[in-house]
């Protein structure tokens, strides 16, 4: 099947090649479907959350849903951050107007 092996060496270096073809070919299929599930997972976790958002979505306001709204994520918000800057103006125009 093989052919003749001259030695016992050759042999058994035949043998842990062949099977480690095996046991990567079996990494390979485990590791497949590993990230075949993974996939699923996460397309069922996607689907979730976008059948969430259209049933929230009419409940929200309008200026939400038209997305007329300040990031949350910046450190300062943009209306609090013109209200810094006015006051360092009004500030600032007292200061000169005093000298």
């Amino acid at each position: 099947m093989y052919g003749v092996f001259n030695s016992l060496a050759e042999m058994e270096a035949f043998y842990k090649v062949q099977l480690r073809g095996e046991g990567l070919a079996e990494m390979e299929t485990f590791y497949k479907e590993k990230l075949e599930e993974e996939r699923s997972a996460r397309k069922e976790i996607e689907e979730d959350f976008r059948s969430f958002k259209n049933r929230v979505a009419p409940d929200l306001a309008l200026s939400r849903r038209a997305g007329n709204t300040e990031n949350m994520n910046s450190p300062v918000k943009e209306s609090r951050r013109s209200e810094i800057q006015s006051l360092q103006l009004a500030v600032y125009h007292s200061r000169t107007d005093d000298k």
